[in-house]
């Protein structure tokens, strides 16, 4: 029971780590409160590159013939890449950021960074078949590394937020 909270409590702080690592700016900017989420016409574009990559991976992940199992994968991906499209444009669109580079930037790379390195820490430092703590913490740390080169894109993203600018001119 102890070693089961013990990896709980590791899951949970290496996500909080590393998500406010690599977009902390992302993070500190002013939200707009009860404000309508604004798609422009990149965020639909981006949607249909998650939907692409995820149609494509369960095709390719998956072998044998289209089955049960391809739609349990390809429906699974297509729930989850929704839940973070859908979550990217919410923020963006609540910290004012109408730049479609930065909303391209944010929603393909940046995000999908960010949880990509989330599951690699997790899934090699923690829950890793490794014996050795050193081999264990070089992966959080290669994790960690990762995080810090997307901090700049966060940050380059913030910049263009009207909010953000609207902040730093205040007296």
């Amino acid at each position: 029971m102890l070693s089961f909270v013990v990896l709980a409590a590791a899951i949970i702080l290496i996500t909080f780590f590393i998500q406010r690592l690599a977009l902390g700016p992302l993070n500190a900017l002013p939200q707009l409160p009860g404000f309508a989420a604004q798609f422009q016409l990149i965020d639909f574009i981006s949607l249909i590159i998650y939907i692409q990559v995820v149609l494509g991976f369960s095709l390719r992940a998956v072998p044998g013939d289209l089955g049960t199992t391809h739609f349990v994968v390809g429906g699974t991906g297509l729930a989850v890449a929704l839940l973070l499209w859908g979550g990217s444009v919410l923020v963006l669109s609540r910290a004012g950021i109408r730049d479609n580079r930065r909303r391209a930037v944010c929603v393909l790379i940046a995000v999908p960074g960010a949880v990509f390195l989330i599951l690699a820490a997790i899934g090699k430092s923690v829950l890793g078949d490794s014996p050795a703590l050193f081999e264990r913490l070089g992966f959080f740390l290669a994790a960690s590394t990762g995080a810090c080169l997307l901090r700049p894109i966060a940050s380059w993203i913030a910049g263009g937020s009207d909010l953000h600018a609207q902040v730093s001119k205040a007296p």
